[in-house]
Parts: C-alpha cells; sequence; structure tokens
C-alpha cells in the first residue's frame, strides 16, 4: 500500500531487502516457503490463507488469468482493493477490480487511504459512496501512513471515520498501519479493532497476536502473468477455504 517511489530507489531498496530476508531465513529455517513460486518471494508458512492488495499502480489486472484454478502457486485466498483516498479521488481500476472480483466470488475488500489534511467525516461518506458495501464483503480497511506524531494529533478524527464506517455499513473497519506504529501507539488506543500490519524486515507469528488478522510481510512480490509488475503480499489467520 505504500506510496510508490522512484525506480531508481526502488531497485536498490529491493536488492537490500532481498538480502536481508537471505539472512532472516537462514535464522528461521523452515519458517517460510523457498522463493520458487509463482510470486518469486519467500513466504511465511505460519497462516491459513495468502493474499494480495492492488491499487492503480498495479496497472489493468487480469484477474481471469491470476484467479483460473492452478494459474499461480500458492493460490489466491482474499484481495484487498484500493477504492478512495481523501475527499474526492477514486482510484482509476477501482470499479474495473471490483467488478472482476465480484464475478470471480473470491474474498475481497476495499480500502481508504487516509488524509489527515481532510475532514475525517467527509473522507468517511467517500468511502461509503465509492464502496456501496455488500454482506459477502470482507471488513473495509483503513490505510493510515502517517507518521506517530501525527496520528496522535488525529485520533479523533480516525475515530470519526471509523465511526461512520461502521454505523453505516455494519461492518467495524481494520486499521493498516507499520508494525512500529502499531506497537508504539495503535495497539493501545485503537484496541477494539482489528489490524492489518505492514512489516517487511522483521518476522511476525501473528497466530499469537489476537488483534491482528493479516501481515504484509511484502511489497517486492511479483504479480505472476502480468510482465514482473510488482505487489504487495500478505498472509492471514484467517482460513478462507
Amino acid at each position: 500500500m505504500r506510496r510508490k517511489i522512484s525506480s531508481k530507489h526502488n531497485r536498490t531498496l529491493n536488492v537490500l531487502d532481498t538480502g536481508l530476508m537471505v539472512l532472516i531465513l537462514a535464522a528461521l529455517g523452515n519458517n517460510t516457503f523457498p522463493a520458487n513460486n509463482n510470486f518469486h518471494v519467500a513466504i511465511p508458512v505460519d497462516h491459513r490463507s495468502f493474499g494480495i492488495d492492488v491499487s492503480h499502480h498495479q496497472g489493468t489486472i487480469q484477474w481471469d488469468t491470476l484467479l483460473s484454478s492452478n494459474a499461480v502457486s500458492p493460490s489466491i485466498d482474499f484481495v484487498f482493493v484500493k477504492a478512495t483516498e481523501g475527499i474526492n479521488w477514486i482510484d482509476p481500476e477501482w470499479e474495473r477490480n471490483r467488478t472482476a472480483l465480484k464475478k470471480s466470488n473470491i474474498r475481497h475488500g476495499a480500502y481508504h487511504f487516509y488524509q489527515s489534511t481532510a475532514s475525517a467525516s467527509k473522507q468517511a461518506k467517500h468511502f461509503l459512496n465509492v464502496w456501496q458495501p455488500s454482506s459477502v464483503d470482507l471488513p473495509p480497511v483503513l490505510d493510515i501512513e502517517i507518521d506517530f506524531d501525527t496520528a496522535y494529533h488525529h485520533e479523533d478524527s480516525i475515530k470519526t471515520w471509523l465511526k461512520i464506517v461502521e454505523n453505516s455499513s455494519g461492518f467495524r473497519p481494520i486499521i493498516y498501519c507499520s508494525l512500529d506504529d502499531y506497537q508504539r501507539y495503535y495497539k493501545r488506543r485503537f484496541s477494539e479493532h482489528q489490524f492489518w500490519l505492514a512489516a517487511y524486515s522483521r518476522q511476525l507469528r501473528i497466530a499469537d497476536m489476537p488483534n491482528v488478522i493479516y501481515w504484509q510481510f511484502t511489497e517486492y512480490a511479483t504479480l505472476p502473468h502480468h510482465n514482473e509488475i510488482q505487489i504487495d503480499a500478505n498472509i492471514s489467520t484467517i482460513s478462507f477455504n
């Protein structure tokens, strides 16, 4: 979900991230799948399902190919799709992704990228208008990527967004944030919510973290059948089978 950076910087981080992962794998032994899968990344084994999250950054996704039987290994169990950002922006690929995933019957949900400079209530209403939830959706996600100090001063606004969306949709939203911010702030202040954590250089045992149900463990997976496009990869404690 992280905002994309320059390709040169991206390649540098990719090398560093890969090297760090190799060291982690050596230390952990059999705690991960080897990287000889269609996503070209080591996947932690301590999970019940595997999924991806997408936005316009991945361009036009060929969902029929990606989700067809035996097309990729491991198979994709769930997908989160960017819907909105701020008070008026809609992801250009949202409608297409949403329509295709509904037809596929794969479990999926929508997320909103929070902007600290915009009205929380207007952001919530914008998201709800675009998302138009159905009973089969996964709970929505509030993607919070502001720094710790900013989040501290916007706690009431964040809670406003969460409350409006929950009251309107009947789903209690999930909070997406970094592992560091979760440990420093959100775990205490939003204990009634479940979390989706981004942590790329540290191994987690989310089965031992009651409020954490998704772990985004890399932003450098390769989207199969899509010309080496990079994508975020996730695991979950939830079984979708």
